[in-house]
């Protein structure tokens, strides 16, 4: 029998953008020997998904969906997991465009048997990168996704945009935490980063796939660029980043609100040091993302520390 690749996608509210992702998706060639099981999970849209997901085919195999109601992206991929057929499980966002020959480059080392799970590249596109220059974001790619910081070589990290493993790690690793990743329930990132550090850890193989055959293109809502926006993003990424240190094992030190005003403190220096590097405007914005950040960790740990 043909082996199957399970290409999932979880959407909320993004009708417009996830047609054009479907529409990549779509275009992409079958791998030689295998079958390709497409599948969205609707995370609770309200908008006009069930219309898009109603007209769109038309390409190499048939795209179904299914529902996921309860919010929250790890929820999401949760159900992705138990509802697809494959098993090699294929990941992408609602809101990325992919090669045509993403599906073949990114299953291939898992169908070859030369690898456990594969992290794909993920790249901003130029507009955006241009529209990035000299805001906080820029110095901040992670928080749209971007893996440009990922060692491709060797990577300890997937990124849910463009990820994919062999359904075998599940009787090991069980899915997404729940209390990571987007989602008004949520703290906001790291599932993909918890869950690829805990395949690591079990001693399964991740390797990379850079390179344009592989490579997806985010594009992201510019209303991420916003100032406010980003000092948002900030504190969920410092609240999900203490989670992460913790299921991991890596808090060493007794964390007390002490710390909380050294943190603060902290900030206030580099305040200072940008006031003269950028403009009083952009180091104030700069100062109030760092904070954010640091105040969510710590609160996280005091947070979860008392039994939350």
């Amino acid at each position: 029998m043909p082996r199957v690749v399970s290409v999932i996608v979880c959407t909320r509210n993004r009708a417009d953008s996830l047609r054009a992702t479907l529409e990549t998706i779509l275009r992409c060639v079958v791998p030689a020997g295998a079958e390709v099981d497409a599948l969205v999970v609707d995370n609770g849209s309200t908008d006009h998904t069930r219309h898009v997901l109603d007209g769109v085919g038309g390409g190499a195999f048939p795209i179904r969906s299914v529902a996921e109601p309860r919010p929250g992206l790890s929820r999401a991929r949760n159900r992705g997991i138990l509802e697809a057929r494959g098993d090699v499980l294929l990941w992408t966002d609602d809101d990325v465009r992919v090669p045509p020959t993403w599906i073949e480059s990114m299953s291939r080392p898992i169908l070859s048997g030369a690898a456990d799970a594969v992290a794909g590249e993920v790249r901003i596109p130029p507009h955006l990168a241009v529209a990035m220059r000299g805001t906080p974001l820029e110095r901040r790619m992670g928080f749209v996704a971007s893996t440009h910081e990922v060692d491709f070589a060797s990577p300890r990290r997937m990124v849910g945009a463009n990820m994919c493993f062999a359904r075998s790690v599940l009787a090991r690793v069980h899915g997404f935490d729940e209390l990571l990743g987007p989602g008004p329930e949520s703290l906001g990132f790291f599932d993909d980063t918890l869950f690829s550090e805990q395949l690591a850890g079990m001693g399964f193989r991740i390797v990379g796939a850079c390179g344009d055959a592989a490579a997806v293109l985010h594009h992201f809502d510019t209303s991420r660029i916003d100032g406010k926006e980003v000092i948002r993003m900030s504190g969920r990424m410092g609240r999900s980043a203490a989670y992460f240190d913790r299921a991991c094992g890596r808090i060493r030190v007794r964390w007390s609100r002490a710390c909380l005003l050294s943190q603060n403190l902290q900030c206030v220096v580099r305040s200072v040091v940008d006031s003269f590097r950028h403009g009083p405007s952009a180091a104030i914005t700069e100062a109030r993302v760092r904070r954010a950040y640091k105040v969510g960790y710590v609160h996280e740990l005091l947070a979860r520390r008392g039994g939350r």
